[in-house]
């Protein structure tokens, strides 16, 4: 199979898919699309385009992330939603866009969505939804997360879009050293030059 996303604008109105094709025939098989709430600035064309986001398939689940603001899990199969959030209301996300894939890692989706309260990347469990942990008060970026290990530790290297001061550079890593009942201990932000 092959999965893609787009967007479909029409006037003031964006549809945002996830379409599923057969690889060998090119068929479409099926396809998954809602109503999505543009700011203004984005029907301009200098900022018109389609998602960032690329779809993350995963023990035959989609997970995509919609340029604006809605997480999605499909099943693989059938295009099926099995949960989703609304991350502009359950987050308060700034009127921008969403353009960074989320991540797979163990049991979790880890997504870098620039959220508050503390929520600037957000780990979710990948079968219901629910969310584990969130961290940092950083906007979203175009960069996609990815894990690193380092000194016998996993973490997740991110880029955040802007730098609070001048003595923070332009990248960081948030530190794992613990996950306990669902909460994230020993969170950390530590420069990385």
């Amino acid at each position: 199979m092959l999965y893609l996303s787009d967007l479909v604008v029409e006037k003031q109105r964006v549809r945002e898919r996830v379409l599923c094709f057969n690889a060998s025939s090119g068929k479409r098989v099926w396809l998954n699309e809602h109503d999505a709430s543009a700011p203004d600035w984005f029907f301009t064309p200098e900022q018109m385009r389609g998602p960032g986001s690329t779809p993350i398939i995963h023990n035959n689940r989609l997970y995509a992330l919609g340029m604006f603001y809605l997480l999605t899990c499909l099943d693989a199969r059938t295009g099926t939603v099995l949960w989703k959030h609304d991350l502009l209301t359950e987050y308060q996300l700034p009127p921008s866009s969403l353009d960074a894939s989320p991540m797979v890692d163990g049991n979790l989706l880890i997504a870098p969505i620039g959220g508050k309260p503390e929520a600037g990347i957000v780990a979710f469990d990948l079968l219901t939804g629910r969310e584990v942990w969130k961290a940092l008060s950083e906007p979203a970026s175009w960069s996609s997360p990815v894990i690193i290990s380092a000194g016998g530790t996993r973490h997740p290297l991110g880029h955040p879009s802007t730098r609070k001061n001048a003595a923070v550079p332009n990248s960081f890593l948030l530190g794992l050293s613990a996950l306990h009942k669902g909460s994230l201990r020993g969170a950390t932000r530590t420069c990385h030059f």
